[in-house]
């Protein structure tokens, strides 16, 4: 859902420009960008220009983006709902879906002429939670699945019926519980449908037996279908939007009959969102990944035809050559540090000043950040205070006489002694210091300057330049070739004409998945004096595995491609 919205804006539209009505923004979205009230203000302004969403990442914070939906009716649009919200990596589908709810949710509010009673507000949180989960889904069947069992749960009901419409305005039942495919051709089938169609020519909610609150009718309709199954109260709830228009309707089923006013007033004050939620799954765009995987899928098939016709040109070839020439393996390469420091937080604080970046040299001792004080030095000075407090009153006691009462002062201050010993502990560590010389891996805190941390956060991560550590990935099928102490020959992307040779030192037993492969990682060391070499760095990599015959080389995969099919096929 929208857990990672930052901040909102709702616009009036005045016509010629938008006139900001409400306004939350957080200090987090606030120092993303300088001119951010501005920034939703054009977004607003080109969401109801165009009638249509707008959604953009920030220019200053690439991780945030701005999304915008007008609400009212196309041409007459009301105003606006402008958000910000830290999507990072997360495809924007499900926050535009989500905000696009909400948008024809305030419509609705917006155009009601009657006063509309606030909801609680677990009835809007779980609502919008079955919402945002449903939204989530592969596809539309998936969702609708998904939408039936979360109101089945919520409800507590033991059945419920999903329809929707369709553009002609007939209902199909769409999602049963406990049943994977609807077959429309059954009469229960055509009793739900029936029975949906009679609450959205109503719109308004029907319930039989009779519910105590007089704006729910009940209907013979839901007496009948009450015969077909083995429950004894049903609730029909039309959906529709605010032109009107019906989207869809749904039955939910008790096995028994009870006071459900808490049930039917929840579903009257959320029955807006649920109808915008079946609205969304029937345009949800997402819904079309699947033809993109079968394309894939076609597109690798290509490949294998490709490399089938690639492996029968080359037994085409001509006599197998038993020249020996030297067999190399070429590797993937990738830079690593011999070791990293992990600079961490010793104790809850605020962060006030961080002297480094990420790519910076540092030296042993040289300090990277330090924490606020101010706070650690009054609890100093008040814990001061009350341990001289207790030295003096159990030196009163002392002198009247009163040896408990003594005691007990004295136990008291060593209790605040022992507080006061660590608040001077912590008052040393609250400037975080490098351990050794190297460089700063990890660690961009200047943009959270002043936030707090807590105790045990990494804040820095430091590795030494004086020696790197190079992972060779190699293929499976290549494993068996290699032997720790072979010659390696290694030329990076960063620094193409010059070449680095060492021996493999260390093979790791257990296979990794990189780059979509299965390999194996072997290393080796390198020093690295001038510190050209940064954790990080890739390039390209040539196993010397010995002397092999040209033919061998050359014709390898073929013979054991035929090897396989031989054990498959015989």
């Amino acid at each position: 859902g929208l857990i990672n919205a930052a901040g909102a804006i709702f616009y009036r539209n005045d016509g010629e420009a938008p006139v900001a009505e409400g306004k939350l923004l957080s200090r987090q979205a606030l120092s993303w960008s300088a001119n951010l009230p501005s920034l939703l203000e054009d977004s607003a302004k080109d969401a109801l220009s165009s009638g249509s969403a707008q959604y953009g990442r920030l220019a200053e914070f690439p991780a945030a983006q701005i999304i915008s939906c007008p609400t009212g009716e196309r041409g007459h649009f009301s105003g606006c709902l402008s958000l910000v919200v830290l999507t990072a990596e997360q495809p924007i589908e499900s926050f535009l879906a989500i905000s696009q709810l909400l948008s024809a949710l305030l419509s609705f509010l917006l155009r009601n002429d009657k006063p509309i009673e606030p909801p609680s507000h677990n009835t809007l949180q779980q609502l919008a939670a079955i919402t945002a989960h449903v939204l989530e889904t592969g596809n539309q069947q998936e969702a609708l699945v998904q939408l039936n069992t979360q109101l089945r749960n919520w409800a507590a009901s033991d059945q419920v019926a999903l329809g929707i419409a369709t553009a002609s305005g007939r209902i199909v039942l769409s999602s049963l519980s406990h049943v994977t495919s609807v077959d429309q051709r059954t009469e229960q089938s055509r009793t739900l449908t029936k029975a949906l169609t009679e609450c959205t020519i109503q719109k308004e909610m029907l319930c039989y037996p009779a519910a105590d609150d007089p704006a729910v009718h009940s209907s013979p309709i839901l007496k009948d279908l009450l015969n077909f199954s083995e429950n004894n109260q049903v609730v029909a709830v039309p959906f529709g939007d605010t032109k009107g228009n019906v989207i869809g309707a749904a039955l939910f089923f008790w096995a028994t009959a009870g006071d459900r006013t808490y049930i039917l007033k929840s579903l009257d004050t959320g029955k807006h969102l649920l109808a915008a939620c079946l609205n969304a799954i029937q345009d949800k765009s997402s819904f079309r990944i699947a033809s993109s995987i079968r394309d894939q899928r076609q597109h690798k098939r290509s490949q294998l035809k490709t490399l089938l016709l690639s492996i029968g040109f080359v037994l085409l070839l001509g006599a197998i050559s038993f020249i020996p020439v030297p067999f190399r393996l070429s590797t993937d390469c990738l830079v690593q540090p011999i070791s990293i420091r992990f600079i961490v937080s010793r104790f809850d604080g605020i962060l006030q000043d961080v002297l480094v970046q990420p790519g910076d040299e540092v030296q042993d001792g040289d300090v990277l950040a330090r924490l606020d004080g101010r706070d650690n030095e009054l609890d100093q000075a008040a814990l001061a205070a009350e341990r001289n407090k207790a030295r003096k009153t159990r030196d009163h006691h002392l002198a009247s006489g009163n040896t408990a009462a003594a005691q007990i002062a004295g136990l008291e201050e060593q209790r605040l002694e022992q507080q006061l010993s660590l608040l001077q502990e912590k008052q040393k560590h609250l400037t975080l210091s490098s351990p050794i010389d190297g460089i700063i891996l990890t660690g961009d805190m200047k943009r959270i300057e002043g936030s707090p941390v807590g105790r045990g956060q990494t804040l820095f991560e430091v590795s030494p330049l004086k020696a790197m550590i190079v992972e060779l990935a190699v293929r499976e099928d290549h494993i068996s070739f290699v032997d720790p102490g072979m010659e390696v020959t290694v030329r990076f992307d960063a620094y193409p004409n010059t070449t680095w040779n060492g021996k493999i030192e260390t093979i790791h037993p257990k296979s990794m998945i990189r780059d979509n492969r299965n390999v194996f990682i072997a290393e080796l060391e390198f020093t690295n004096p001038e510190g050209r070499l940064r954790p990080g760095m890739q390039g390209k990599a040539k196993i010397d595995a010995g002397m092999k015959p040209l033919g061998w080389i050359l014709f390898r995969k073929p013979w054991y491609t035929l090897l396989w099919l031989k054990d498959f096929l015989f």
